[in-house]
């Protein structure tokens, strides 16, 4: 397993695993999710292929993740945790110090959300705000918060 920066030509790989992952990603998500993998940073592990993917974006000393997704043959193994540290590492070296992701609120029962949650709490995110009613379908945002 190897993890690299983002290539443009990644974003075909990218959008095959947002499909693969359609219990988190909307069409619309997968259609923003190609689109921004033209225009923002990330990550990509690769194995033979591409099997995981993190994408972010920056202001002064904010980073927020936009997208992540791990093939579901590749969960639970590490993955996921280990692109998080290498975007907390790359960070640092350019003085960011919080790192934000937003996701469903817990208000929303939704089980492949719970697991999206604990992952990220896991990780040593901490529950920063609700946005009640903050998506079109009316569902309420959690965002998160890491200081790195």
């Amino acid at each position: 397993m190897r993890i690299r920066e983002l290539k443009r030509s990644d974003s075909k790989d990218i959008s095959t695993i947002s499909k693969i992952l359609s219990k988190y990603f909307t069409p619309a998500a997968r259609r923003n999710i190609r689109r921004v993998c033209k225009t923002q940073n990330g990550f990509v592990v690769v194995e033979e292929r591409v099997i995981g993917f993190l994408l972010y974006r920056k202001w002064k000393y904010t980073a927020v993740i936009t997208w992540m997704g791990v093939l579901p043959e590749y969960q639970n193994k590490g993955i996921g945790k280990s692109l998080l540290k290498t975007l907390e590492n790359e960070l640092r070296k350019h003085g960011i110090s919080e790192l934000r992701v937003s996701t469903l609120a817990p208000t929303v029962k939704y089980k492949p959300y719970e697991k999206t949650r604990r992952f990220y709490f896991k990780n040593g995110f901490q529950k920063y705000r609700i946005d009640k009613k903050f998506y079109p379908d009316g569902s309420d945002r959690l965002v998160l918060l890491k200081d790195i």
